[in-house]
């Protein structure tokens, strides 16, 4: 071969492979993460959730939830007691799970995976008489 890259025995010259690519150095190259199984994620919060017994809802915003509540009500200076909010928090997300429950047994019951609003009415419907609530919140 002579200065210009051209060949003397008018063969063309071996194409290197790697032409035009970017070197990556083999210790820096990034390893691939290993994804979750589908559903796998979700089972893994489920079994962390279930394992504490500590609030779902901060309590600073329940707080505030409760006190406009009560604002609405009627009570604009109503004063609260930490025990009692802490028990309103408690019977508040014993119920909303006890709802959960029963409406993702509903959806299972329908052939379906997700919740719908036919199944917390259905749920209503079964463990409430229709006097205890309106069925316009729903």
């Amino acid at each position: 071969m002579d200065s210009r890259g051209i060949s003397l025995s008018g063969k063309k010259p071996a194409r290197n492979p790697n032409a035009g690519q970017k070197r990556v150095n083999k210790r820096h190259r990034r390893k691939h993460l290993k994804r979750a199984a589908p559903g796998q994620a979700a089972m893994r919060e489920i079994r962390r959730l279930q394992a504490n017994s500590d609030l779902l809802i901060p309590r600073l915003p329940f707080q505030r939830l409760v006190r406009e509540i009560a604002a609405s009500l009627g009570g604009a200076n109503l004063r609260f007691s930490s025990t009692a909010l802490e028990a309103l928090q408690v019977a508040s997300e014993t119920f909303l799970t006890m709802l959960m429950e029963c409406g993702n047994r509903a959806a299972v019951h329908g052939n379906r995976v997700t919740l719908m609003r036919k199944d917390f009415q259905l749920v209503f419907s079964v463990q409430f008489r229709p006097t205890d609530l309106d069925r316009d919140m729903l």
